[in-house]
């Protein structure tokens, strides 16, 4: 009886709120050098990760050890810094959606540059970012291309702000917070959402390039089962190429090809693709 007095009550534990949590010390650090990174371009030293993290350089040590060793990150010499390495993004290009769309992608991407003469990219959300998980090069001699792996903000391209357009409202509003959108009720936040529902209106983006002079940024939405934006597909189109190739034909073959993808892939597309501002 004096055992069966001393062991805890079984319900304690039924609540989820009083469920023991089991921490992975291990695991939570190695996580945290790896989130570390991804906001580091240039890469840390392992004394600069330790500070960051207020930890010893001791078990820093061991821990980029192991990471180093599996792949996860590099150490740049002589610099002695660490940066994260591709693994990850070469992980989540396998994932078995991922690399669904990307199948079925790149073959329709690669045929629309030879048709246009342009590059083209496909861009998906990453933590309140466009990545870049695919792109095709022109094959003409001369040309601008968006390099696969890079992110953008997400408010400030064509890419996405088609795929915020089209998402529902409260998955919008949580990829606007994650962006660090401007806060509603301010004038910043009113132009973005009317350009949001242009996007949606239209059921794609030209717009002038934000940062490069000559360049005209057109944009059309690939959508999951759902029909909600799962990527996008964008040409950066370079007016100085003298292939005889229209922004309106462009346009055409961006709509068609993101609408190849969106079925190949089982999608569902709420909208009929127009083209009218290319023309």
């Amino acid at each position: 009886m004096s055992k069966s007095s001393a062991t805890p009550p079984l319900q304690a534990a039924d609540s989820d709120e009083e469920r023991p949590k089991y921490s992975v010390p291990a695991l939570e650090k190695g996580l945290d050098i790896l989130e570390l990174l991804a906001t580091q371009s240039e890469g840390l030293t392992q004394s600069a990760i330790a500070a960051e993290l207020d930890r010893s350089t001791n078990e820093i040590f061991r821990m980029l050890n192991c990471l180093e060793r599996r792949g996860w990150i590099s150490r740049r010499r002589p610099e002695e810094t660490y940066t994260l390495s591709l693994k990850l993004f070469h992980l989540a290009n396998h994932h078995p959606p991922a690399r669904r769309l990307l199948d079925v992608a790149i073959p329709q991407m690669r045929q629309m540059a030879l048709s246009i003469q342009q590059s083209c990219h496909l861009g998906v959300y990453s933590d309140g970012a466009l990545l870049v998980i695919a792109q095709v090069e022109s094959p003409i001699p001369v040309g601008l291309s968006v390099r696969q792996g890079v992110r953008f903000p997400l408010i400030e391209t064509s890419s996405g702000r088609v795929l915020l357009a089209f998402q529902r409202a409260e998955v919008q509003e949580q990829w606007l917070r994650e962006a660090g959108a401007p806060q509603p009720g301010t004038l910043a936040h009113s132009k973005l959402m009317q350009r949001l529902l242009h996007c949606r209106h239209e059921a794609f983006e030209t717009v002038s390039d934000e940062t490069l002079d000559g360049v005209t940024d057109i944009c059309f939405p690939v959508f999951d089962p759902v029909g909600e934006a799962c990527a996008a597909l964008a040409v950066p189109f370079l007016a100085a190429h003298k292939t005889g190739i229209t922004l309106a034909e462009v346009c055409e073959q961006v709509a068609l090809h993101a609408a190849t993808i969106t079925e190949a892939i089982g999608g569902f597309s709420p909208v009929q693709y127009t083209t009218s501002n290319g023309s």
